[in-house]
């Protein structure tokens, strides 16, 4: 049994302040499922590369 969990930035559903929302995507015997994490970033701390928040957290 393998489950994939890949979180990504919603660009597409920006709000009018330019920030984005991120989402889990479950991926389970070939079947995707996204669901939002209700946390909300600026698309420039994204990083596409590590799927995660650009920075540290000091």
């Amino acid at each position: 049994m393998r489950v994939t969990i890949v979180f990504l930035l919603k660009a597409s559903k920006k709000k009018q302040d330019d920030i984005c929302p991120i989402y889990a995507r479950f991926t389970y015997k070939g079947k995707r499922a996204e669901i939002s994490t209700k946390v909300f970033t600026e698309k420039g701390a994204w990083d596409t590369v590590k799927e995660r928040m650009a920075g540290s957290s000091n």
